[in-house]
């Protein structure tokens, strides 16, 4: 196997939307799922146990639903989630990424590999 020089620069992530489930709890995603989403300021968490989904969906500002903040000037937004993901058998032993994909105006992960993971 030959070395390979890696040129410098700045990684700029990928553009598909992507959802994370930190070890914390806390829900993250990428600028194409925020974006996707409709730039919410309030999201709704969502879980579609027999489809084994996990979705965001945005709601007005008025709504009950999960505060969304951005992280520094990183392209990354945040909900905290950890209740509401302990309640339902979702928070990992390490973070969990999947590519996201718009359903019915929610946009969905697959967490039955975590869900397996933890027994269910």
């Amino acid at each position: 196997m030959a070395w390979r020089a890696l040129p410098p620069g700045i990684y700029r992530g990928t553009i598909q939307p992507t959802i994370s489930i930190q070890k914390s709890g806390a829900l993250t995603w990428n600028r194409g799922a925020q974006q996707a989403l409709g730039e919410p300021e309030v999201v709704e968490i969502l879980f579609d146990e027999e489809r084994k989904l996990l979705g965001l969906r945005k709601v007005d500002g008025e709504s009950e639903g999960f505060r969304v903040r951005r992280l520094g000037n990183q392209n990354t937004w945040i909900t905290s989630a950890r209740g509401a993901l302990r309640r339902v058998g979702l928070l990992p032993s390490r973070a969990y990424r999947r590519v996201a994909e718009l359903q019915e105006g929610v946009l969905a992960i697959d967490v039955s590999e975590l869900l397996a993971r933890a027994g269910r």
